[in-house]
């Protein structure tokens, strides 16, 4: 007897869909649903994994890595496609550094269309490359890398030139990441803190915001001065639709510094018949049964199997949750007031 020597199983979008169809009676077991049975229960499971995303699923935290500018107040954390995002390149580990820092060497005019940097190493064509100007704005661009001189581009196809705005002197910082990398809008932020800025290194020291998960909307509006400059010591986040807010205060006082934030990702799209789901594999049985149980009512059941589809599907997320849960000490010291 041997095993299969492989983990990796995640099922196909409709084999879940098709079993969830059939466990509320859509269907017979020997037939198959119509398209238009398919086509409502995939807008069923995308609504039930979009509500998912408000119960704090482990697999949806990661870290985003904001880059800040002098004077910025507001900085709108969304994908690339949205017009006015700002750069926030994420990781999914403590630690990891998800972007390239690297200095000009030489200083580029206003007007320049590339820029020379030492080192180089890790940016490569078609990524993301932000370079500080003299004024403490970072003007993004697209990368062409050759030698040690990155040509500014307008456009991922690398084909339309483009320029910077204000001029940048030699020895200003520069950051680079992937276009993969840049976050989507942030359903939630859970903490922050400031990365320091180091001119060596890109992995400078952290300091906790006070307090770490930030700051409410009213506490923001009481603030005297929202554009005073200085280091970041809090933030206000406003997830609204499809943009995510982050409010800064102070705003930033050097383009340097960054903001690590720890947020819960949204949830991908089931899209295609063969997508597999943006879950762990652990989460099949819940999706399918709580998938069931959300068809169940243009499907309706009698008494007691409704009460089995529900017992189950409840149970199966309730397991999840309770597996999906962060480890974290507790500790405990005598009272000694008398």
């Amino acid at each position: 007897m041997t095993t299969s020597g492989t983990n990796l199983y995640n099922s196909p979008r409709d084999i879940i869909v098709k079993r969830s169809l059939r466990m509320v009676g859509a269907y017979s077991a020997d037939g198959n649903p119509t398209a238009a049975q398919i086509v409502d229960a995939v807008d069923v499971l995308n609504m039930l994994l979009k509500d998912w995303t408000m119960d704090g699923m482990l697999w949806l935290k990661c870290f985003g890595t904001l880059f800040l500018n002098k004077g910025q107040q507001k900085y709108s954390i969304a994908p690339s496609t949205y017009t006015g995002f700002a750069h926030c390149a994420v990781s999914h580990n403590p630690g990891d550094t998800p972007y390239v820092q690297t200095v000009t060497t030489v200083s580029a005019a206003i007007g320049a269309s590339s820029v020379t940097v030492l080192p180089i190493t890790g940016i490569a064509n078609g990524d993301y490359v932000g370079v500080a100007n003299n004024n403490g704005i970072i003007e993004w661009f697209y990368a062409s890398i050759a030698g040690l001189v990155i040509s500014l581009k307008s456009d991922v196809a690398l084909t339309t030139p483009a320029a910077l705005s204000v001029a940048a002197a030699s020895g200003n910082v520069v950051y680079s990441h992937t276009v993969l990398s840049q976050s989507s809008r942030p359903t939630r932020i859970t903490s922050a803190v400031r990365k320091l800025y180091d001119p060596i290194a890109a992995n400078g020291y952290e300091i906790s915001l006070e307090p770490s998960e930030g700051i409410s909307r009213t506490d923001y509006e009481r603030l005297p001065n929202k554009t005073t400059q200085g280091k970041v010591i809090s933030y206000y986040y406003d997830p609204q639709l499809v943009s995510g807010q982050l409010y800064t205060w102070p705003t930033a006082d050097t383009p340097g510094d960054k903001l690590v934030i720890t947020m819960d990702r949204e949830i991908q799209d089931m899209v295609g018949d063969t997508d597999t789901f943006d879950v762990p594999q652990e989460a099949l049985v819940a999706v399918s049964y709580n998938l069931a149980l959300m068809l169940e009512p243009e499907y309706p059941l009698d008494g007691g199997s409704f009460q089995k589809l529900s017992a189950i599907a409840i149970a199966s997320k309730t397991k999840l949750m309770n597996f999906n849960r962060e480890m974290s000490a507790t500790s405990f010291q005598i009272d000694w007031r008398q």
